[in-house]
């Protein structure tokens, strides 16, 4: 349904975001939350996730109903408001968003990752997410906003992998035009090996074995559906598993734990590690303990 708008009003960054942080999060339930929605438009990204059913949203002179667990992707210049119908069990998550962290973001992601349909559709890109990705995503979001972190960088850090989970909602069910057909299942049950942890410390030969396929084809594919050379596919496996055992306290010494990745240079797991997380496997590892 089309409808016209009023003139919206413009917010702003400085007023919506931590900018220390990069974001802001809230949940909001209830009129005496939010109290009365304008129509508005604002210089930041914004993703909101429903936690009812009873809201509707006007967004770029559209009416669009959402159901429980809506995720919504809203950019700078979206002019939007929501109408709860008088009703006041209304309730969803926000997250407001910098420019700066969507770009940062965004570039971290590289170019097989379609950002510019993301920004560019007119639409803003909205997915239903199960009822276990939405408790999933909350949780995760919840356990970000209330524990003590100690100091706001891994705070920031840990917003951040919580985002590209998010966005990967976005990916893996089509929400974007355009984007490459889902990998074969061969290619997917390789995938799942490659996340035994007995799987890590293989050599490239006994990697390809996994596949039953040779290594120019398995490598072509590879660059086909995930737009990652047959290195950094393995190294970001191997890396996602050190993030895993550093975060859940279970990682031995660090050297050992560059070994049970499968890498056998402590140096270039600290220079890959810490291109990928923004600092090295030590200090993610100290901050986590503090």
């Amino acid at each position: 349904m089309v409808i016209e708008m009023s003139v919206p009003k413009l917010l702003y960054s400085k007023d919506e975001i931590d900018f220390e942080l990069g974001y802001r999060y809230r949940y909001i339930y209830g009129c005496s939350s939010i109290g009365r929605s304008i129509l508005h438009t604002h210089d930041y990204y914004e993703i909101f996730i429903t936690v009812s059913d009873n809201i509707i949203h006007l967004i770029n002179n559209q009416v669009v109903p959402l159901p429980k667990n809506s995720c919504v992707f809203i950019r700078p210049n979206d002019v939007h408001h929501y109408d709860f119908s008088d009703n006041n069990d209304f309730g969803y998550v926000n997250i407001t968003l910098s420019v700066q962290t969507i770009t940062e973001l965004f570039t971290y992601l590289s170019s097989g990752f379609p950002a510019e349909k993301l920004i560019s559709e007119k639409m803003p890109p909205f997915v239903t997410l199960t009822e276990k990705e939405a408790s999933d995503i909350f949780n995760t979001l919840r356990l970000i906003d209330t524990t003590n972190w100690g100091k706001p960088k891994i705070k920031k850090l840990k917003m951040r992998i919580a985002l590209i989970e998010i966005f990967e909602k976005f990916i893996s069910q089509n929400v974007i035009k355009n984007i490459s057909s889902s990998p074969p299942t061969w290619l997917l049950e390789f995938t799942k090996k490659m996340y035994h942890e007995e799987n890590l410390s293989k050599t490239t030969e006994e990697i390809v074995k996994l596949s039953d396929k040779n290594r120019a084809y398995l490598s072509r594919s590879i660059k086909k559906y995930y737009n990652k050379t047959f290195s950094e596919f393995v190294n970001d496996i191997r890396l996602d598993h050190a993030l895993s055992r550093l975060e859940n306290g279970t990682a031995p010494s660090i050297i050992d734990l560059c070994y049970e990745c499968g890498f056998n240079d402590l140096s270039y797991f600290y220079r890959l590690f810490t291109k990928k997380y923004g600092m090295p496997p030590k200090k993610f590892q100290n901050l986590n303990l503090n």
